[in-house]
């Protein structure tokens, strides 16, 4: 790996109705970032869902690891436009 490489981590917390409740954040490493970074800033995720929409239940989930290499390094589209429902 060169030191032009960079990692971005996309998740994503709904509920099961078309996503009227919807929590997106996205974190960008130098590294690639280990199981356990990714669980715990997914649980935090979790938790800041529930924060937001205490009255709702969490039903649909979403990770996405993506390594950007030198060649392609440039911020990735949001993977869930808004404007495709």
């Amino acid at each position: 790996m060169t030191g032009d490489e960079k990692y971005w981590l996309w998740l994503r917390v709904a509920d099961d109705r078309d996503d009227t409740c919807l929590y997106v954040i996205e974190h960008w490493f130098a590294d690639k970032p280990h199981i356990e970074t990714i669980r715990a800033l997914f649980e935090e995720a979790k938790r800041d869902y529930a924060l937001l929409y205490p009255d709702e239940h969490a039903a649909d989930f979403s990770v996405e690891l993506r390594r950007l290499r030198p060649t392609d390094n440039h911020r990735p589209d949001f993977p869930l436009a808004l404007d495709d429902r």
